[in-house]
Order: structure tokens, then sequence, then C-alpha cells
């Protein structure tokens, strides 16, 4: 049996390898690196096009291991706008979280990237200020759906496809509250 899959389709992380032959790679982080216990869920407006996430200062807690961006732009899946012009998030949003919130391992998204393909530079430089960062990377999970998330849960588990030499892959989102 054979098994084939783009690693960057669906729901899906990027890890510092991705845009840095020197950075850690999935199976670099040891098991308990992908539980979450502290999670911000953020509400974006889909209307921002560039989100710099310092403008919902007051929806992240700074204690956050993982922060959840919701624009609502999951609703548009089936649309072509939802590859083809979607928000992306600004790159100074790296620097941000990470003073923010010193504790932060993950940014999600319901957005198919961090890049916004009208914005293809920016996002560029978004991804290299997330990942690129040897002291303390923060892991992007993109393209996840979070119509029925309501509210911040209370525990995450971000459960990679652990593939040797990935720069990302595929990963089932599990969350619950206790």
């Amino acid at each position: 049996m054979t098994f084939q899959v783009s690693n960057h389709i669906g729901t899906h992380l990027d890890c510092p390898y991705h845009f840095d032959q020197k950075g850690l790679k999935i199976t670099d982080y040891a098991p308990d690196f992908w539980f979450c216990r502290k999670i911000s869920l953020v509400e974006v407006p889909d209307t921002d096009m560039l989100i710099d996430l310092e403008k919902y200062k007051s929806q992240i807690s700074p204690n956050s291991e993982l922060v959840l961006v919701k624009t609502g732009f999951c609703y548009k899946r089936d649309q072509e706008v939802y590859w083809s012009a979607n928000p992306g998030i600004a790159s100074n949003s790296a620097d941000f979280l990470r003073k923010h919130c010193p504790d932060v391992k993950f940014l999600g998204m319901d957005l198919i990237s961090l890049t916004s393909y009208v914005n293809r530079e920016e996002g560029k430089k978004a991804h290299q200020a997330f990942l690129k960062n040897a002291d303390k990377p923060i892991l992007i999970v993109e393209d996840m759906d979070l119509r029925g998330l309501l509210s911040s849960p209370k525990e995450v588990l971000i459960s990679p496809l652990r593939i040797t030499d990935a720069d990302g892959g595929p990963v089932t989102v599990f969350s619950w509250d206790k």
C-alpha cells in the first residue's frame, strides 16, 4: 500500500525547516510539545486583508501557547476567493507574539495560508518572521476549519504526520473543554 499526499494541503503545519535549511523538522520535537493548555481565540473580521495581531492584543492572553485566528474566511472554503484573495498575517505579528506571549509555540488560522496571495512578498516575510527565529520559532497551522469553535478550548493536541525530514505536513487538531 502506498500513501501519497502533498505536505502542505488541507490542515497542515509549517515547521522552521520550511524556510530555513538549518531549521527544526517535525520529528525534532518531543511528543509533549504538541499539547497546549493555554489557548487564545482571536476573532478577526475577514475584511482585514493584512492582519496585524497587535491590533487584537486584548484578545490574546500573555500566557498563550497557541493563538488561533478566526476570521470566518473558512466559510468560503468552497469558493475561489478562499485561495485566490485570502487575508494574510502581517510579518510584524511574529515579534509581537514573542514579546506578548513568551510561551507561544503555535499560530493557527482559518486561512489557507499565512500568506495572502494578493501580497505574496509580505507573506514570505511573515513565514520567515515566524519560522526562522532559531531561539523561538512559532510553528504555523494553516487551513483550519474553525467554524465550530465558539470560544477558546481548554486543551488542544496538534497531531502531525511524523515524517522524517519533513518541513511540515498534514495535522489533525483535537480540541476539548474539561
